[in-house]
């Protein structure tokens, strides 16, 4: 039998708006994209449980961090990634998130 099989054990994502931190957006050369991957497995290291985003808008790579339903859970995050990775550029920015169900 050909397809996909579908066990009870899948979550479910709702979208609805919030806030990331994003922690890079360069251009849109190779080498930016090597620094967002690698920037993106710094993070997942040292903050295991934070959803991590790497992406491509035209013209930038971009890094954010987090999923947060409010700006004070943002800036905690924002505050806790500033002191491990001492970026200058990063900050918060409105997003539509996902929240698992």
């Amino acid at each position: 039998m050909l397809g996909t099989r579908h066990t009870g054990d899948e979550v479910k994502i709702l979208k609805i708006s919030g806030y990331r931190v994003q922690l890079y957006a360069g251009n849109n050369s190779r080498e930016a994209h090597n620094y967002v991957t690698t920037l993106a497995s710094k993070v997942k290291e040292l903050f295991p449980d934070t959803e991590v985003y790497t992406f491509f808008t035209p013209p930038r790579w971009i890094c954010q961090a987090g999923d947060f339903s409010t700006i004070e859970e943002a800036e905690a995050m924002l505050h806790q990634l500033k002191s491990f990775l001492l970026l200058k550029d990063m900050f918060i920015v409105k997003e539509q998130i996902n929240v698992r169900l």
